[in-house]
């Protein structure tokens, strides 16, 4: 069916005739492609994308510069623009595996990780031997979820590639995660002898032989990381809770790290194996001093992870808020709609900058990365309306003060909670001892606290 064209059109496409026409020609179209890719590898994106875009021009149909431009885009994070140039590519030549393997990339980068599994397998049925392929499929499997096929693919990638570095870390890592210490310790030493300089695979080995109650292996293993890494707070953290320091507070980098690592199974493994109790025990206590059917007006959740404590605190107030250092439990708590307002902060700045008001703060198994708690309770107070309540739960400690564990957690004395928060304008009205969750199969000893603003 032929098609009419308006006035408009027809000037716009007698343009983009002008414009090909105008077009410097590509007589050395495998010269200029080369140009490009050297471009490309070198970072360079520009210059390899007006170059990419002056072969098409010419040769709309060369695959390769299509596959290329769109990892291209890819790399410039357009990856709706790449997964099209490299479709594109595909339906010119379905045999070349890394186009898929590229696809397969972009969609993982956009999200589409059902999409992306489909791609790497296609990337291996055309090359059998693709190590990365396998690798990468891997990893979207893992994140969909599917460990035991995820394991499978980085044996896969190790049986092609045994220096394949990042496939040993991965494994190692899944096979932690599927309670299989003594073959993830060994996969990490398999990391760590293809690539000594891996900071993480010293660090995840050293965390593994502290669960294994070797606490001199893991110094080792620290000490090794911290010599790759000098500035990371997070091993300094590590060595500290295992040399007798204690420093007044876990850096904001360690416990972020330890919750975007933690965020995707946290609540099934806190609940159901460590049969964490602190919110179900907060609630229990708070709505012993609430009148009857009376309701909080805006109340904030310090630390809130996932949202476990808010769940059990939403109906007890008329607006709550979350704050978290971890952006990944901040989104896994988005999708549970139990806060009004999230924000992703360290809690002691946050307080320090808010100009908002409480009537109640819960912090449910949160002061265990914060030592020293007199500037916490000092923003606390601060921010806190006339007869607010402040719900919060510790681990024990025997002694005085504060201490950190070799857990690389602290531990607080009652006697010094009570007199920070006498200190800073509150009173206890309640507290008991009980459990906080169970570590290594045996319950861990904290206490409970009710605190009240005295008067403001």
């Amino acid at each position: 069916m032929a098609m009419t064209m308006n006035r408009a059109e027809r000037r716009r496409q007698e343009r983009i005739g002008r414009r090909s026409a105008n077009a410097p020609p590509v007589p050395d179209a495998d010269g200029a492609f080369a140009e490009a890719v050297n471009h490309q590898r070198a970072g360079h994106l520009r210059p390899a994308k007006r170059i990419y875009e002056r072969i098409l021009r010419a040769q709309p149909k060369h695959a390769d510069a299509l596959h290329l431009l769109g990892v291209l885009e890819s790399q410039a994070g357009r990856h709706g623009a790449a997964a099209g140039l490299i479709n594109k590519a595909i339906r010119i030549n379905p045999h070349y595996a890394e186009s898929h393997y590229n696809l397969g990339n972009t969609l993982t980068a956009r999200g589409d990780v059902d999409e992306a599994v489909a791609s790497y397998r296609r990337a291996i049925d055309i090359t059998p031997t693709y190590a990365k392929a396998h690798y990468n499929l891997g990893n979207a499997l893992h994140e969909r979820g599917r460990p035991d096929e995820a394991i499978a693919s980085y044996e896969r990638a190790i049986e092609i590639d045994p220096n394949h570095a990042k496939a040993h870390f991965n494994l190692a890592k899944a096979l932690a995660g599927q309670g299989r210490p003594d073959e993830a310790i060994a996969g990490y030493r398999r990391a760590i002898a293809v690539d000594p300089g891996s900071e993480k695979a010293h660090r995840n080995l050293g965390a593994l032989l502290m669960d294994q109650g070797r606490p001199d292996d893991a110094l080792g293993n620290y000490q090794r990381a911290l010599a790759i890494n000098p500035d990371s707070q997070s091993t300094r953290h590590l060595i500290a809770a295992l040399t007798g320091a204690t420093p007044d507070t876990a850096p904001a980098e360690y416990v972020k790290g330890v919750f975007d690592e933690y965020a995707e199974g946290f609540d099934a493994h806190l609940v159901n194996d460590l049969s964490y109790q602190a919110p179900k025990e907060l609630r229990a206590m708070l709505t012993g001093f609430l009148p009857s059917r009376a309701l909080c007006t805006h109340a904030i959740d310090l630390g809130c992870g996932t949202g476990l404590a808010g769940a059990k605190f939403r109906d007890l107030t008329e607006e709550l808020w979350g704050v978290d250092v971890s952006p990944q439990m901040i989104a896994r708590a988005a999708k549970k709609n139990i806060y009004d307002r999230l924000e992703r902060s360290e809690i002691v700045n946050y307080l320090k900058t808010s100009n908002s008001i409480f009537d109640v703060f819960v912090a449910a198994d949160v002061f265990i990365y914060i030592g020293d708690l007199r500037e916490l309770f000092s923003q606390v107070y601060r921010t806190a309306g006339g007869g607010a309540f402040f719900v919060f739960s510790t681990e024990l400690h025997d002694g005085d003060g504060f201490v950190l564990r070799e857990t690389a957690r602290y531990a607080h004395a009652h006697a010094y909670v009570e007199n920070v928060l006498r200190q800073n304008g509150f009173s206890i009205v309640d507290h008991k001892t009980a459990p906080i969750r169970k570590e290594h199969g045996s319950p861990v000893s904290g206490c409970y606290y009710i605190a009240k603003v005295e008067q403001k």
